[in-house]
């Protein structure tokens, strides 16, 4: 199990025990049409709490409106990990997380798998490795609008346990050129 609150996560808030302050290097909920969010104190992964986010029906969700911004190092090796639990998610897009660098848009972006129906709490990670100038990192809940006929989402993802740690910083390749 990952301790989203252990001090070797450069991630703020990721049990969401902590009311989000909606800023800064907290958790930033954007509104928008057809989502609402919510602290949940009845379902958790671990400790007492996660954040819920309700899809109602209305819109084909092109959806990033859960981010926190991270500082970080360049050249670094990462794990990012999270637990999602999803409920009744409609359509064949489902929600993930993307970890991109928002200043240097050649640094490949992360994504990982994608949640959709429903599922008890599954942990969705991947591995990533900074940039030579990366220094903030966007970490995003991400749905991709459905290209089909019946693509309105709908449904519950609670997410929690939201961690990013370091791994050992990433090596050079080295050339020899003589």
């Amino acid at each position: 199990m990952v301790d989203a609150s252990s001090d070797s996560s450069v991630l703020f808030n990721g049990g969401f025990e902590h009311d989000l302050v909606n800023g800064g290097f907290d958790w930033q909920e954007l509104p928008v049409q057809g989502a609402s969010f919510a602290i949940d104190t009845g379902v958790a992964h671990s400790g007492a709490r996660s954040l819920r986010i309700n899809f109602d029906g209305s819109v084909n969700q092109d959806f990033s409106q859960l981010v926190q911004w991270v500082a970080v190092e360049p050249r670094r090796r990462l794990r990012f990990a999270a637990y999602l639990r999803t409920e009744g998610i409609s359509t064949d897009s489902g929600v993930r997380f993307l970890i991109y660098d928002p200043h240097h848009p050649t640094v490949p972006q992360t994504l990982t798998r994608d949640l959709t129906g429903t599922h008890p709490w599954s942990l969705v990670d991947t591995e990533l490795t900074t940039g030579p100038e990366t220094r903030l990192l966007a970490i995003v809940l991400r749905r991709l609008p459905s290209r089909k006929f019946d693509n309105k989402l709908q449904g519950t993802v609670w997410v929690d346990d939201v961690s990013l740690t370091l791994l050992e910083p990433a090596t050079e390749a080295k050339i020899d050129i003589r």
